[in-house]
């Protein structure tokens, strides 16, 4: 698992938006992350391994994963 190109991917998928493809990126990197997987850097202004790497990668599955969850919810 490369989590930086998967972080990649899910921004991509996240600008287009191409929901499918982002909440595939999501899950697979939020369970990476889980199983105490290295995150990817995030913000290239900060090293890697800073804490907040992590905080922001797993804040963003979170979201994404949330507002599907939501969605589906109403359907």
């Amino acid at each position: 698992m490369d989590p930086q190109a998967c972080w990649a991917e899910l921004l991509d998928a996240l600008a287009g938006p191409e929901w499918p493809a982002a909440i595939d990126a999501a899950e697979t990197l939020a369970e990476w992350l889980r199983c105490g997987g290295f995150p990817p850097q995030a913000l290239p202004q900060l090293p890697q391994g800073h804490p907040l790497q992590q905080v922001i990668a797993h804040a963003v599955c979170d979201h994404v994963l949330q507002l599907t969850d939501d969605d589906r919810a109403e359907d």
